[in-house]
């Protein structure tokens, strides 16, 4: 009977009644593209970074985090990682090793970043195959070779084929090699393209040779997004002891800090669009009850108690949060589709982005979030019902006599 009543009240007000709905529909359905788009930022973000700079799961040196010291390295590397792999089934375990040098051509030398990777392990969860310009990427039997970024390319003046030498220092010793350019690429990142170079784990190794089969970090990958629980703690153990073991926050807290805070200041504000939104449900049943005076006071008159007006009012409003949760859920749907299904290119801002030495995806697409999508629904409609709460008390305590002589 209340609803009933409630709904032909709606109806009688269509213009009101729209605006209000519409307005929790509006928010709604920003919110949940906004939410879908941006969790599927945020999982082609760390999925690239954890694949290219980590692992869910990173065995380091001991001190090697705080201090990022080349000098640090795990020595007997290969045997470790065997030894990992054949704990943990189904995941790709990998190493890499870090230093820092110059590589020289005959007309210009820069200073860079070499990382030495195992080539078939990195090809199959890298961007940077993908992002070759030129030439190929590195295979077994690439010690001589390395990968260079395009803008790094110009500055030595050098193209597929050319050679260069790659100097580092370990302990004081300059250790030189020369290779000849087997790839170029390009991820759109100037820090990348202008200072990155690739090479095989067995020719940075040539450049140490004071440590047996070293790394910098044996990594262990899964394929989903997600690592299980129990992969930190499997990996730890076999690891034993004169390591760090971490999982990827930890290996790379700026990235998790990042996505952290970026939601929570997006859910701080897109909340507070949630609770402007049913403003509107607010001043709608306040109009309502202020034009509709009278009617409150026939309707005392027929033998309504004040909790029927109450309840009246509640009804109305959780009415209006309904129909403008449904259609902001549809509406929301609609537009997160082809943010699911074909993306946005971010090339052009992909220097804004907070992660750095790392190739990313610049093709994002969204995700259904459901969780997130569901929540915001609810929240909607317990806003909707508490912006009613206010005016449905004040009609419950609506005198008959004085609501009848209401103009």
């Amino acid at each position: 009977m209340i609803f009933r009543l409630a709904f032909r009240n709606l109806i009688r007000r269509p213009m009101q009644s729209f605006l209000a709905a519409g307005a929790v529909g509006g928010s709604l359905m920003i919110l949940i593209a906004t939410t879908n788009f941006q969790e599927g930022a945020w999982v082609n973000v760390v999925r690239d970074t954890v694949r290219a700079a980590a692992g869910h799961v990173v065995v380091q040196p001991l001190g090697y985090q705080k201090s990022k010291d080349p000098e640090l390295l795990i020595p007997d590397s290969a045997a470790l990682a065997k030894t990992i792999a054949s704990a943990n089934p189904g995941t790709t375990v990998l190493r890499r090793i870090f230093v820092g040098g110059m590589i020289a051509s005959p007309n210009n030398s820069v200073a860079v970043a070499l990382n030495g990777v195992e080539p078939e392990a990195e090809k199959s969860i890298s961007q940077i195959p993908d992002k070759l310009k030129e030439g190929e990427w590195l295979g077994a039997d690439s010690d001589g070779e390395v990968i260079i970024g395009v803008t790094l390319a110009k500055r030595l003046q050098v193209s597929i084929g050319d050679k260069v030498v790659v100097t580092s220092s370990r302990k004081g010793e300059l250790q030189g090699f020369p290779f000849r350019v087997a790839g170029v690429f390009e991820v759109g990142s100037a820090a990348m393209d202008a200072f990155f170079v690739l090479a095989t784990l067995s020719a940075v190794q040539n450049l140490i040779p004071d440590v047996t089969d070293p790394a910098t970090q044996v990594a262990v990958q899964v394929p989903d997004f997600e690592a299980p629980a129990s992969l930190l703690g499997s990996v730890t153990q076999v690891s034993g002891d004169g390591f760090e073991v971490l999982p990827w926050e930890e290996a790379l807290p700026a990235l998790y800090n990042t996505r952290k805070l970026d939601r929570t200041s997006n859910a701080v504000t897109l909340g507070f669009l949630a609770i402007l939104s049913t403003i509107g449900i607010l001043n709608v049943l306040l109009m309502s009850l202020f034009q509709r005076t009278r009617e409150m006071g026939m309707l005392q008159a027929l033998g309504m108690r004040p909790s029927g007006l109450t309840k009246l009012l509640l009804a109305e409003g959780f009415l209006l949060g309904v129909f403008g949760a449904l259609v902001g859920l549809i509406l929301g749907l609609a537009v997160s589709f082809p943010l699911v299904e074909y993306g946005f290119d971010y090339s052009m801002m992909q220097d804004a982005t907070p992660v750095g030495g790392v190739a990313l995806d610049t093709h994002i697409k969204g995700i259904y979030s459901w969780s997130h999508t569901i929540a915001w629904t609810v929240a909607h409609l317990c806003f909707a019902a508490l912006a009613a709460l206010w005016p449905a008390i004040r009609a419950g305590r609506l005198e008959a006599v004085d609501s009848l002589r209401a103009h």
